[in-house]
């Protein structure tokens, strides 16, 4: 359970690198920031193979999409929330 919030912890604290524009309060990033963890708590489940599967894959989000100007850190939080519930998903 430490490795799992460990890394809901290092992903949101990676992001709140971001800067903040004016369509995304502190407040606004605040709140998306603790439904983002709370998302990966759910998706991960208690299971540090699977946390560490959302991590690799949060990861290779990060890579794919770097987080620039043109991202709000709301938007990333959106983005980091979509992809784990995407995850989350039966594969088909």
């Amino acid at each position: 359970m430490k490795t799992l919030h460990s890394l809901a912890i290092a992903c949101l604290f990676s992001i709140v690198a971001l800067p903040v524009h004016a369509t995304c309060t502190p407040e606004e990033a605040t709140q998306r920031a603790e439904v983002a963890a709370k998302t990966i708590n759910r998706v991960a489940a208690g299971d540090p193979e699977k946390a560490r599967a959302l991590h690799a894959k949060l990861q290779a989000l990060q890579e794919r999409e770097p987080t620039s100007d043109r991202h709000s850190a709301c938007e990333a939080y959106d983005r980091v929330i979509a992809e784990v519930e995407r995850k989350e998903q039966p594969d088909e």
